[in-house]
């Protein structure tokens, strides 16, 4: 017997928007920071959200928010 998977249906403008907020929240944790500090997290960012961009949870969020909780972890 199949199981059934409701669809689960994503709002990307919106998803793109949270995890912005998400990366915003990441540089307003790091206080002390350099200019050349928020280069270098910006570019590790990006490299992240292109590296994780297909990968979702099985809760469906996107992949890149454990990164970014991490990030904020250390």
């Amino acid at each position: 017997m199949l199981e059934y998977k409701p669809e689960i249906i994503i709002d990307l403008e919106r998803e793109r928007k949270e995890i912005l907020n998400a990366f915003k929240g990441l540089l307003r944790a790091l206080k002390n920071r350099t200019r050349e500090d928020t280069s270098m997290i910006r570019r590790a960012f990006d490299m992240a959200l292109e590296a994780h961009k297909d990968m979702r949870r099985k809760s469906g969020e996107p992949y890149i928010y454990h990164p970014i909780a991490v990030a904020k972890l250390c």
